[in-house]
Formats: structure tokens, C-alpha cells, sequence
């Protein structure tokens, strides 16, 4: 499977037996995962960015919209998540198959996803998960946010609270285990997590790639 949006998954060679056979089609199918979710998520950026160019002619026709917006939000927030598990499957797969031969990248596939999207985990969890917050007293007292939060468009000052979700400047932002938490929807992050993507590529060995075909 190709990619929509950024550069394809490299070929792998054939395998010697059985063993390698199997790891090269693990990493293969983590290669075209870590694709198809860079594909969703910039898919969710267009989607995003289509729904807040549509006319809003009445409020019932707002609070739709509104809707649409935050489904395409969660989406690209949950995204992100498993474009890592992609990653983390490729990284074991290539480990199994090259470990002496990896080429180093600086900074890594993980450094990167750390740097552009710190709250993965939690905006991910909080997107799939929006009533666990608030279906009882335990799980609120679990979840609610206490301190000072600031966008240029949001303001969360000494306070306490949970925030179910919000769309400030294509960032979503929520609540999760008493944090703040965001996930960027926007053509920069998407670009960002292609950059992950193609970083990743660049550690795979020649050894492993197929032959190329002058």
C-alpha cells in the first residue's frame, strides 16, 4: 500500500527462511501502518479545515458544524497514537532483523514524536474515552485539572476543573489524570509526523531494502 500524502513505504527484499520471512512481513506491515495513519491524520486536517469554511446560516446549523470539527479533532488526535504503535512495531521488527546494522538518526523516530506531540497518550485516551471522566466521583477526582492553562484565545486561571474538550486555534485540548493536554491539528503537525515517518526510513540498513533497479 502506497501513501496519499507523503513518501511511500521503502521495499524490503526478499528473506533467508522461514524467521526473517516473518519479521520482514511484520516490519513491511508496520511501514504501511505508520503511512495509512499519517494519511488519516492529514485526511483529518482537510476534513477540519473544509468544516470551518462551511456557511453556519442559523444556530442549529453552527452547533453541527461544531460537531463535525471536534469528530475530526479526536480522530487525528487518535491518530497520532497509533502511528507511534506502528512505530514502536517497525522499531522491534528492524531491531530483529538489523540491529547491527540500524543507521543512526539524530534525533530519532522517538525524539521526535516526543518533541512535536508530548501528550500523545493522554489526548488519545481522553479523545476515545470522553464520559470515563465524568462517570463518577472517583474518576472526576481523577481527572480534574488545577492551576493556570493560557492559549491566546483560552483562559483557564486558578482554577479547577475538567474540560471536556476544546478546539482553540486547531489544537484540541482536554483533560486527562489532572492534566492539560493537547494534540495540534493542523498542516504543520501533519507535516511533522511525516518527517517521524521519513526519519524512520532512514534507519533502515541497505541490507534489507530492495535491490534498486537502475
Amino acid at each position: 500500500m502506497g501513501s496519499l500524502y507523503g513518501a511511500p513505504p521503502p521495499g524490503l527484499r526478499s528473506g533467508r527462511g522461514a524467521s526473517e520471512n516473518e519479521r520482514l512481513r511484520t516490519l513491511e506491515s508496520c511501514l504501511s501502518s505508520m503511512c495509512r495513519e499519517v494519511d488519516d491524520f492529514c485526511s483529518a486536517v482537510a476534513l477540519l479545515k473544509e468544516v470551518q469554511s462551511l456557511r453556519k446560516p442559523d444556530q442549529r446549523s453552527a452547533n453541527i458544524v461544531r460537531r463535525w470539527a471536534f469528530i475530526a479533532a479526536r480522530d487525528a488526535t487518535i491518530r497520532v497514537s497509533e502511528f507511534e504503535d506502528a512505530l514502536r512495531g517497525a522499531l522491534g521488527a528492524l531491531g530483529q532483523l538489523a540491529k547491527d546494522e540500524i543507521v543512526d538518526v539524530d534525533p530519532s523516530p522517538i525524539q521526535l514524536l516526543q518533541r512535536y506531540f508530548p501528550d500523545r497518550k493522554r489526548a488519545r485516551n481522553s479523545a476515545a474515552h470522553r464520559v470515563r471522566k465524568t462517570k463518577n466521583p472517583k474518576q472526576v477526582n481523577a481527572h480534574t485539572f488545577t492551576g493556570t492553562f493560557e492559549t491566546s484565545s483560552f483562559v483557564f486561571e486558578n482554577s479547577s476543573g475538567i474540560l471536556g474538550e476544546g478546539l482553540f486555534e486547531d489544537v484540541y485540548t482536554t483533560t486527562w489524570e489532572g492534566r492539560m493536554v493537547t494534540c495540534p491539528v493542523t498542516w504543520a503537525s501533519a507535516h511533522r509526523l511525516e518527517d517521524i515517518k521519513v526519519a524512520f526510513f532512514k534507519m533502515i540498513p541497505q541490507s534489507i531494502l530492495m535491490p534498486r533497479v537502475d
